[in-house]
């Protein structure tokens, strides 16, 4: 009786999406570690993780990011900058150019460790959204190659709960520019699943029962994958 009850609680018990992001993060994870205990459950789970993705997603648009990280930037940039007069020296600003040449050969030292770690996003829901997203690519490749080789039978049966997810979720959702690249990693694992889905997607544009906005989406995912896709076999690019 215990899944019955699990997932309306789990519902309702599911962080804000502007609480912390290390609240978030822990819960996510939890969820995920559930899966492997109650696997019937796992597409539901999924699909309640993305759902909730895809709200931080909508609230947070790409030129919002884009401007926040180059605010940043372009504040950091402004901080470096000292005018010098002519024929003078001034030993704060001989200490200022060494502090920022020590700072530049540290950064040189970064160790492998370093470059996995994610850097925060400065906008705090984009930074959110970063997370679990990373939370959810590590799960995917995860199931796909247990003990680091991979198994065709899993990641096809988790191809069919995230393409179902994708559909019921995804695929209606007007402004989704980030969390569909969950489907786009998973057909990377095998050039079948690519084929699947471009098939798919190609049967929601053709079928004229398809309400307009989802095929519009669907053509817009089809353009997206192509061009992004570095596993897209060449019959693909004359389309």
């Amino acid at each position: 009786m215990t899944p019955q009850f699990l997932m309306p609680v789990t519902s309702d018990c599911f962080p804000f999406m502007r609480k912390d992001v290390y609240i978030q993060e822990c819960f996510v994870k939890n969820l995920l570690i559930i899966t492997q205990y109650v696997p019937r459950l796992r597409q539901k789970i999924l699909e309640l993780i993305i759902e909730k993705m895809i709200l931080i997603d909508v609230h947070v648009p790409r030129t919002v990011i884009e401007e926040s990280e180059d605010a940043e930037d372009s504040e950091g940039e402004m901080e470096d900058v000292m005018f010098e007069m002519d024929g003078v020296v001034d030993d704060t600003m001989v200490e200022h150019q060494c502090n920022i040449q020590e700072e530049d050969d540290e950064e040189d030292k970064v160790t492998d460790d370093d470059k996995n770690c994610l850097r925060p996003m400065k906008h705090p829901l984009a930074n959110t959204l970063d997370v679990l997203m990373k939370i959810i690519l590590e799960y995917i490749y995860d199931i796909g190659h247990p003990n680091g080789e991979f198994d065709i039978e899993a990641t096809k049966e988790l191809y069919r709960h995230l393409l179902l997810i994708f559909e019921h979720v995804v695929l209606p959702t007007h402004a989704c520019c980030h969390v569909q690249f969950f489907m786009f990693y998973i057909c990377t694992f095998r050039p079948g699943f690519l084929d699947l889905f471009l098939d798919y997607l190609w049967k929601k544009i053709e079928n004229p029962n398809t309400p307009s906005i989802v095929r519009q989406a669907a053509a817009s995912y089809i353009a997206s994958l192509l061009s992004r896709s570095k596993t897209v076999p060449m019959r693909f690019e004359f389309l």
